[in-house]
């Protein structure tokens, strides 16, 4: 079993009084390691966390032809039966559901199965919701394809999310799951709180906190393969991931359960809107 770490931020924030702190547990790009000694993990290292919620960054599975998806229900089912959980989609699940003419019924019988849960599936929706009397909103991405391309950037991504939400809610906490980390200079332009991302799985090989060797668009030492990115009190976290495929290699770039504690705004902390 590969090595497993809880990369743990602690944020402060106006939305939150008192001596009151609010716990997110972040798990993205899984990759089907859900099961045996690898799921385990996952629910013992949740159980000593205690989160509040739990929010899921996509690539729960491996989106190909003939794959499998039961895996990856029943661990969504256990983590559900558990915790609140909110799922939005990485490029696996975006691609299955929509190209049929590949992967035939498999994408809509995932989404399925998923409705039969009790987590929150977020396709380019959101949630407004209260725990510890806490204001929050949640949003899901899923953007046009293309923002997955190789090659260039694509321009347009704050349009794609004002297309979807409009602008954040104010004097809520805000959190938007995009699973690429590559538009993270658009998500702090949109302005959400807070922003999880995955996608990279660390580079293969971390350089530092945020810099990876390689990204899976085959760009060289990108710098928003893991860690926190911060602007105008809005932070994007970049997680390394729970799982690996095609180049199932990581060098001082262990699994990753990413852990937000979040408390009252202190004077000397930069603030989280």
């Amino acid at each position: 079993m590969k090595k497993t770490i809880v990369r743990e931020y602690k944020l402060p924030s106006s939305c939150i009084k008192g001596k009151q702190e609010l716990t997110i547990a972040f798990l993205t790009d899984l990759h089907d390691q859900v099961t045996g000694e690898d799921g385990e993990r996952i629910f013992h290292l949740l159980k000593e966390q205690e989160p509040d919620l739990v929010l899921v960054g996509g690539d729960v599975i491996v989106g190909k032809k003939g794959c499998d998806t039961s895996k990856a229900v029943a661990f969504l089912k256990r983590l559900s039966d558990n915790y609140p959980v909110f799922y939005a989609s990485g490029n696996h699940e975006q691609r299955i559901s929509e190209h049929p003419e590949i992967y035939g019924e498999i994408g809509k019988n995932y989404e399925t199965a998923l409705k039969e849960l009790s987590l929150i599936r977020l396709r380019n929706q959101k949630v407004q919701l209260k725990k510890k009397g806490i204001p929050i909103t949640v949003y899901g991405l899923e953007p046009e394809e293309q923002f997955y391309d190789k090659g260039f950037r694509k321009d347009g991504m704050v349009k794609e999310l004002k297309k979807h939400f409009g602008t954040p809610d104010t004097d809520r906490l805000t959190i938007l799951l995009a699973h690429n980390p590559r538009y993270k200079k658009e998500y702090l332009s949109w302005g959400a709180s807070m922003t999880f991302s995955g996608h990279y799985h660390g580079g293969v090989m971390m350089l530092g906190k945020r810099r990876g060797a390689i990204a899976p668009d085959f760009r060289i030492f990108p710098g928003e393969c893991g860690g926190m990115h911060q602007k105008n009190g809005c932070v994007v976290i970049v997680s390394a991931g729970l799982g690996e495929h095609t180049i199932p290699v990581r060098i001082h770039n262990p699994r990753e359960l990413t852990i937000v504690r979040i408390s009252a705004l202190q004077n000397e902390k930069m603030p989280v809107k």
